[in-house]
């Protein structure tokens, strides 16, 4: 992004400053992406050039997620299909991802992999299908659950379609949105380090079988569809630059 802003500046013809901060702040408006049913709100008050958008997804145009046939002839009416991912970044680290995938493997359920670029050395479960590259917001239109690394994106999406989640974060936001997942009782927060087989079955089966928390996620998705932030969030943009027009 520092870099994004640096090009944009030279791009039109703006003096970039030697002590450009990494991350700039406007006076004016500023936009973040994160449900408010996790927002911080409660603890700090949000300044007001701040505006908070759900999720900047939007489900995807086009044919639904078709199941891999390895799956399709395995799967009986009542078993559950998750999706795992640690994110582009997380899935570079192959032998965190195979302890986990080694780790549910042993669960009886089915999983859709995101393996990331080095997916040929990863070993899958018989009840597992992957690839390098998965249609996020079309898997999460059809699985029962998923485990993610809590990045803004994945993490949002994720309420927008009302999946609950299991929380494996690796770097940077990823364990402050665990940690709220988890202090605002909507999933839990593992670390994928050092978790036990145990606390990963447990959380994987509260994911899917908890009834208050599939509700909960029902409830923030229908708020979230319905709310229109990201409508919000350009009708704001639009009075900005109609302000500066002015002057």
């Amino acid at each position: 992004m520092f870099k994004m802003n640096v090009r944009l500046m030279e791009q039109f013809g703006y003096p970039v400053p030697s002590d450009l901060p990494r991350s700039l702040i406007s006076p004016y408006l500023n936009l973040y992406q994160f449900p408010k049913e996790l927002d911080y709100d409660d603890v700090i008050q949000i300044p007001k050039n701040y505006l908070q958008v759900d999720a900047f997804c939007r489900q995807e145009l086009g044919d639904a997620f078709e199941l891999p046939e390895k799956l399709k002839s395995q799967m009986k009416p009542g078993d559950k299909l998750l999706y795992f991912s640690l994110g582009t970044i997380g899935s570079t680290n192959v032998e965190l991802l195979q302890r986990i995938i080694d780790m549910l493997a042993k669960t009886p359920h089915f999983y859709l992999v995101s393996l990331g670029l080095f997916g040929e050395q990863l070993v899958l479960g018989e009840r597992m299908w992957g690839s390098r590259y998965l249609p996020q917001t079309k898997l999460f239109q059809v699985v029962d659950a998923a485990i993610i690394h809590g990045g803004n994106n994945s993490l949002t999406e994720a309420f927008y379609f009302a999946v609950p989640v299991v929380v494996m974060p690796v770097f940077f936001d990823q364990y402050d949105n665990g940690t709220r997942v988890a202090e605002k009782g909507y999933g839990r927060s593992l670390n994928p380090y050092a978790c036990s087989e145990e606390e990963l079955r447990e959380a994987v089966e509260e994911a899917l079988t908890d009834r208050q928390l599939k509700e909960k996620m029902v409830a923030a998705s229908k708020r979230i569809q319905a709310a229109k932030s990201k409508e919000r969030a350009c009708e704001a943009i639009e009075q900005v630059v109609e302000k500066a027009a002015q002057k």
